[in-house]
């Protein structure tokens, strides 16, 4: 990916075929895409720990997107300088000042987008 993110320099694109024709063959992927073909199930799992930092499931999130949040965490992760449970009261404010509710012990099955912006969660009562 580094090759391919701009300033794109068509001599690094020469010298690193293997590397682009690799990373372009995973230009559509999810997530979900790769791990289901290259991943036993626990390892999935563990990887996937961070998809809801984008507030969409493997099967709906770029797996590039996904690529470039754990590239980040490589050269260190912010931290918040308040405990969890502000970020997490902060969150819920905003879905309850926008009409949203935020429905305790309910299991999600399903994520509907509008516009590829707006998650619509489906549960199972």
């Amino acid at each position: 990916m580094k090759r391919l993110a701009p300033p794109v320099k068509p001599i690094e694109l020469l010298q690193h075929t293997g590397e682009v024709v690799c990373t372009v063959q995973y230009l559509n992927s999810t997530l979900q895409d790769v791990f289901d073909f290259q991943l036993p199930q626990a390892a999935q799992t563990l990887l996937a720990l961070q998809w809801p930092d984008f507030l969409l499931p493997p099967n709906q999130l770029s797996f590039y997107a996904w690529v470039a949040l754990f590239k980040g965490y490589q050269v260190g992760a912010f931290y918040p300088t308040q405990h969890f449970e502000h970020v997490i009261n902060s969150l819920v404010k905003v879905i309850e000042s926008n009409r949203g509710q935020v429905l305790l012990n309910h299991k999600v099955t399903n994520f509907r987008l509008t516009d590829r912006t707006s998650p619509e969660l489906r549960r199972w009562i």
